[in-house]
């Protein structure tokens, strides 16, 4: 999602060149609204998958015992029962985003004869030359909400069917966790305490020959 636009366009040093107080720099193109929150919803997805895949990770790496890092990976996937509702969120902020119509373009054309990095629309809907930088693929567009309701949709219902078989797992692995250094603790405070033989022996008297 992050390559869609903001990695694009900072790739882009034709079409958005990287010089302030042109037209169409990359400074106003990263600062519009429609790439602000396509750049918004990309960085917290991975922020937020990028969490559950590290305590997924060092659980993993840590034996998946019932232990403290058990605890971590548990108490992350839980956090993130209902992360996908985020998602759908920004699915529909970023619709919002876009420009209702042509008037409301041709109002921000105006305003950008004085001042164009403060130009909030990137994109025009009656932009019909696709090369040029306002143009909007609106099949790529709808194609890439959809994908991100679909994804946010089946994340949701994996995360919520899974969960329970995760808690489950959680719950044995702690309890054999815990009865094993139950018995540990046991069994190092029943071993006697070793004497020191040397101090304790009697001395052995010296024979001659």
């Amino acid at each position: 999602m992050y390559n869609w636009y903001p990695s694009n366009i900072k790739d882009d040093n034709i079409r958005f060149p990287d010089a302030v107080g042109t037209a169409v720099s990359q400074e106003w193109a990263l600062g519009t609204r429609e790439i602000s929150a396509w750049d918004s919803a990309s960085k917290q997805m991975m922020y937020l998958n990028g969490l559950g895949c590290v305590a997924w990770a060092a659980n993993l790496a840590l034996g998946q015992e019932g232990n403290q890092a058990h605890r971590v990976f548990y108490t992350a996937v839980s956090a993130l029962r209902f992360a996908p509702l985020l998602s759908v969120y920004h699915a529909l902020y970023i619709q919002r985003q876009y420009l209702p119509n042509g008037a409301v373009y041709d109002q921000e054309v105006l305003y950008a004869g004085s001042v164009p990095n403060k130009v909030l629309y990137l994109y025009d809907p009656d932009q019909t030359d696709d090369s040029a930088f306002s143009y909007l693929d609106y099949d790529s567009f709808y194609n890439r909400l959809f994908g991100l309701y679909l994804i946010a949709f089946l994340t949701l219902v994996g995360q919520n069917v899974t969960i329970a078989g995760i808690k489950d797992d959680w719950l044995v692995q702690n309890a054999a966790w815990k009865l094993a250094n139950t018995a540990e603790e046991e069994e190092a405070a029943d071993e006697p305490v070793a004497e020191d033989s040397a101090a304790e022996a009697a001395p052995e008297e010296e024979q001659f020959f």
